[in-house]
């Protein structure tokens, strides 16, 4: 009987053969964090901040008593120089208008009333100089006093920051990361007529584009030519 050798595997061979069968999974992995990466910088910041309007929004309405105070969201409105302005939050009321920035930080804030840049430090030590939301807010309320022609007095600047973050600098009037609604109801002598929030209301609702796809994607545009002018 005459036995035939069997031929010994190259082990060359044998682990390109490996390899190869690993490359479907690899690519799939690669793939996987492709698109987690991408939802992280260009959705996920979005989320988070309609998140926030959302619970800020659901607090006002179930801490304020609808027969007096009517909460509008997300208006945009002309700001009186060509342009559109989104305003996150307004309380109107009897007893004063409230305009209402929003901000979902998560993050030290480095900060005062006055300063027009702040500085935000999150984990990992990275910072972030982005502008006092005061000052931003405070177009934001002279869009409104124009719109409704009212004093400026009986229109209030308020932020509320998510309270995970923290003032380092110390409290800054105006800015709150909880007990805002008690705030708000702690204005409680009366400014206007008591007919006059439900039209104030109603005038706000009408002028806002937030429902014209055109016009926030205009707006949407305009906001990143000021924010790449900004860092250029």
């Amino acid at each position: 009987m005459v036995l035939l050798a069997t031929p010994f595997p190259n082990p060359l061979e044998q682990v390109n053969t490996t390899l190869w069968a690993f490359v479907p999974f690899l690519l799939a992995i690669a793939a996987v964090i492709l698109i987690l990466t991408y939802i992280r910088f260009r959705w996920l910041p979005k989320w988070k901040g309609g998140l926030g309007e959302w619970a800020v929004n659901r607090a006002l309405l179930d801490q304020l008593d609808p027969r007096h105070y009517h909460v509008l969201a997300d208006l945009l409105l002309p700001d009186g120089h060509g342009e559109l302005t989104q305003i996150d939050h307004v309380v109107v009321s009897p007893f004063g208008v409230f305009v209402i920035e929003t901000k979902n930080w998560d993050c030290w804030i480095f900060g005062t009333e006055k300063d027009r840049q702040w500085t935000l430090k999150y984990r990992r030590g990275r910072k972030v100089s982005t502008q006092n939301p005061l000052h931003q807010n405070a177009k934001h309320v002279r869009v409104i006093c124009e719109m409704l022609r009212i004093n400026p007095e009986h229109c209030h600047n308020l932020i509320f920051i998510n309270p995970v973050s923290t003032l380092k600098t110390g409290p800054v009037a105006g800015v709150f990361l909880r007990g805002m609604p008690g705030h708000i109801l702690s204005f409680n002598v009366p400014v206007f007529h008591p007919d006059w929030p439900a039209q104030a209301r109603d005038v706000l609702k009408a002028a806002s584009k937030s429902n014209d796809k055109a016009a926030r994607a205009g707006h949407l545009e305009y906001v990143k030519s000021i924010q790449q002018q900004r860092h250029a």
